[in-house]
């Protein structure tokens, strides 16, 4: 399964509170995490931006990664398009 979320705090702007910005990253910590215990994938659509600074929205690598470098590499041999975006810094 494949888990999608938006982690979003009811402050107007989270990024200038700190304790605000821990929760979050620890809420998309325990959302990765227990996703990962029912076989599913979990990616958040949508924080901001300070939270994406902090974590990879795309939550670790899977076992598929080489194989997502690999086909990176033979379409965007010279990594132009979004370098680094993906999930793994692909």
């Amino acid at each position: 399964g494949l888990v999608y979320a938006a982690l979003w705090p009811n402050e107007v702007d989270p990024e200038d509170d700190p304790a605000t910005m821990n929760r979050l990253q620890r809420a998309a910590a325990q959302l990765f995490a227990r996703s990962a215990d029912v076989g599913a994938r979990a990616v958040i659509e949508w924080c901001p931006l300070e939270l994406k600074r902090r974590i990879s929205i795309w939550g670790p690598p899977g076992e598929d990664a080489a194989l997502m470098r690999r086909v990176k590499k033979v379409f965007d041999p010279e990594n132009i398009l979004s370098p680094g975006r993906f999930v793994g810094g692909i």
